[in-house]
């Protein structure tokens, strides 16, 4: 009885060391950017915090695709490409978020778990259909 009734104390300490460890900076798989993932209102998002080719023909590059015109003028850096991530308890997962892709203006379906090695696994796909979208492997700004 006294073993339950610690483990039961001690696994919300647990949790709360596992819920934020997505917390922090980034480098997307091709080390052209580095994502800040920041938590507000209980959902987790990440920005853009670092562009390599930030400029293009002498100008800041800005966020021409996006389906919202009014949205189209503002500058790549500083903008949300993961958005209203969910963390689940025991699964030790971030779910129900969308990711932004600025390249082509489209939102997708996302989640997020960080793997063995502490790399963060973020899976975008469409619509419901999870096996048919993609992982890419972050690594940690150290």
């Amino acid at each position: 009885m006294l073993l339950a009734i610690f483990l039961t104390a001690i696994l919300p300490v647990f949790s709360q060391q596992t819920k934020d460890a997505i917390i922090g900076l980034w480098y997307t798989p091709d080390k052209s950017e580095i994502i800040e993932i920041y938590v507000k209102n209980n959902f987790y998002y990440g920005k853009i915090h670092w562009l390599k080719n930030s400029v293009s023909e002498g100008e800041l590059r800005r966020d021409v695709y996006n389906e919202e015109p009014n949205l189209r003028s503002r500058q790549l850096t500083g903008i949300d490409v993961f958005l209203k991530f969910e963390y689940r308890p025991g699964k030790e997962k971030w779910k129900s978020g969308e990711i932004y892709n600025f390249e082509n203006g489209n939102t997708y379906n996302g989640k997020m778990r960080i793997n063995d090695d502490g790399d963060l696994e973020v899976h975008g796909y469409w619509w419901f259909l999870s096996f048919l979208g993609s992982t890419k492997i972050y690594k940690s700004v150290k």
